[in-house]
């Protein structure tokens, strides 16, 4: 990949006070497909940005993946509990997105979680991927598999400051990936909102929504800032 998005990959340093945006990508693709994003949010230089390279390209099991991001993102998080973060994940990249919101639930950093493609409740459209997929990650995107199943629930758990966290999940009417479509609209019950995209396929939609996604971030970064002040 280009370097310009190839620095973005080392973990965050905190440079910019106003947040963090954090880009996780779907399953076998480069931090690359961030690019567009990433020029984009630069052209502001007021925002940390950090792109992980998941483990194994993201085609492990889901503790694995988050072992390598969950130490980086606790560390920033310790250090700055007053900054915000966007979260922006792309199919198995929303998965690890929710599931990080999960996990650092207890941390005062108010979060903007940004799910396109996601397959929450897994999928019946797996096709041969067993061939060449890791055998756990497979067996935890069957169809509501008990591990799809257990991080859904953990999700819906009540928060203890609501506000502290918005969740927005994009799907679209020709992803032949997220079947049925609904994984791609978990309900949390947590007043997230849910965007429908009819002719997009599971990829191609992350950048057709670059603009709309990016200026809801900063909008949500801005907002945040006015009511702290």
């Amino acid at each position: 990949m280009s370097d310009s998005c190839s620095k973005y990959e080392q973990s965050p340093d905190g440079l910019n006070k106003k947040g963090l945006i954090v880009f996780l990508h779907a399953l076998d693709h480069p931090t690359g497909m961030w690019k567009e994003y990433i020029e984009y949010m630069n052209s502001y230089n007021e925002y940390d940005i950090w792109v992980p390279v998941v483990k194994s390209h993201g085609n492990t099991d889901i503790y694995s993946a988050l072992n390598g991001l969950v130490g980086p993102l606790k560390s920033y998080l310790t250090r700055w509990p007053s900054r915000p973060v966007v979260l922006i994940g792309s199919s198995n990249g929303a998965r690890l997105a929710l599931s990080l919101e999960v996990f650092f639930r207890d941390f005062p950093n108010k979060m903007l979680i940004v799910s396109i493609s996601g397959l929450f409740q897994g999928t019946n459209r797996l096709w041969l991927r067993w061939m060449f997929t890791n055998s756990q990650f497979y067996k935890e995107y069957q169809y509501q598999s008990s591990d799809c199943l257990q991080l859904l629930s953990k999700a819906r758990e009540p928060l203890r400051r609501p506000e502290l966290r918005q969740h927005i999940f994009y799907g679209s009417g020709k992803d032949v990936a997220v079947v049925p479509l609904n994984s791609s609209y978990p309900v949390l019950g947590l007043r997230e909102e849910f965007l429908y995209l009819p002719e997009e396929g599971h990829v191609s939609v992350v950048n057709i929504i670059k603009l709309e996604v990016l200026e809801r971030a900063i909008q949500w970064f801005n907002d945040i800032s006015d009511l702290d002040e």
